[in-house]
């Protein structure tokens, strides 16, 4: 059996991302299903939810591969104003995923274990409100995280 949140975040990933995300971006992308999956009652931490292919990455140098990361705002809302884990510059009035959000870290170690360059993070509220950004990859992020897990696992975990 699928979740709800998760039968929205396929349907979103497959129709939303395609038709919304990188058309408003002017992004010459697309997203496609994610190449495993977990069974139902099985949840992997990490597992992004689609795959994209972008071929303006590939004119800035960079994998044209990406993971795609979709987060449903909870119903009800009608800004991204409340939503935890984003933050709005106040320069550029453009949100951004906090650096210290779980999410951040989920991003991060999805790039630095698959390899990757980059992931779209995308936020959605509804057709007309949502929030598509791309994260690029952060090795010293990454390599601070791992440090921590390996630490807990070894120190911790193990005895």
């Amino acid at each position: 059996m699928v979740t709800s949140q998760r039968e929205k975040r396929c349907r979103i990933g497959a129709i939303c991302c395609n038709n919304i995300c990188y058309q408003s971006q002017r992004r010459k992308g697309q997203s496609f299903p994610i190449w495993f999956s977990t069974p139902p009652k099985m949840s992997v931490a990490g597992c992004p939810d689609r795959k994209v292919y972008d071929l303006d990455a590939v004119n800035e140098g960079q994998n044209p591969f990406g993971p795609l990361e979709i987060k449903v705002v909870k119903e009800g809302q009608t800004t991204f104003d409340n939503v935890q884990y984003l933050v709005k510059d106040s320069t550029t009035n453009e949100y951004t995923l906090k650096k210290t959000d779980l999410y951040y870290y989920q991003v991060q170690c999805q790039l630095g274990l698959t390899g990757l360059d980059w992931c779209d993070f995308f936020s959605y509220l509804s057709d007309n409100l949502f929030v598509c950004i791309r994260i690029s990859f952060d090795p010293v992020f990454f390599q601070e995280a791992k440090d921590k897990v390996d630490s807990f696992y070894f120190l911790y975990f193990l005895q």
